[in-house]
């Protein structure tokens, strides 16, 4: 896949992707146990359904595709902002932002490109 193409080959890790995400928000937003438990189900969670999500419309519509995407990562948000303080929240989208702008450069983010 190509710039934007999303999450590298087929050996990507979900599984090791949380725990990267979770040890960077866990530190940064100094969760708590139940919520650092409560916030890693719903990032699971998520790449599940995102991850179906892509095999189902493989060849499918890509502009239907990314709308769904989006609608998935804000629905995800709204879970995670119900977990987290307004400060949490707060420091999540920033957290959020820099790594979508680490991604548009091509620097790391989602397993990188070999």
């Amino acid at each position: 896949m190509g710039p934007g193409g999303g999450m590298g080959g087929g050996n990507f890790d979900p599984a090791a992707f949380v725990d990267r995400q979770m040890e960077e928000l866990k530190e940064s937003l100094e969760l708590s146990d139940d919520q650092e438990k409560q916030v890693r189900e719903i990032i699971t969670a998520g790449f599940e359904t995102m991850r179906e999500a892509r095999e189902e419309m493989q060849d499918g519509d890509r502009d239907a595709m990314r709308e769904k995407m989006q609608k998935m990562r804000e629905e995800q948000t709204q879970k995670i902002k119900a977990v987290l303080s307004e400060e949490q929240f707060t420091k999540y989208e920033q957290i959020q932002k820099e790594r979508r702008e680490r991604m548009r450069q091509g620097g790391g983010g989602f397993g990188g490109g070999n």
